[in-house]
């Protein structure tokens, strides 16, 4: 997977995380709260990957 295509679902996924957060407190509903929470962790996950990979790939190269 080529590294624009990891941005956009990482980015994707946040997008839809922080859209459930709105539902989630529109609608005052603890299921959308969970599945709001787990796509920001998600989000949050593959960009810790990413970035750790391009740190380890940057010290490779000195």
């Amino acid at each position: 997977m080529n590294k624009h295509k990891k941005n956009f679902i990482a980015v994707t996924i946040a997008c839809i995380a922080f859209f459930l957060t709105a539902l989630c407190y529109l609608l005052d509903s603890n299921y959308i709260c969970t599945i709001a929470n787990g796509c920001l962790s998600l989000s949050y996950l593959l960009w810790a990957i990413r970035e750790y990979k391009n740190y380890k790939k940057d010290n490779n190269n000195k």
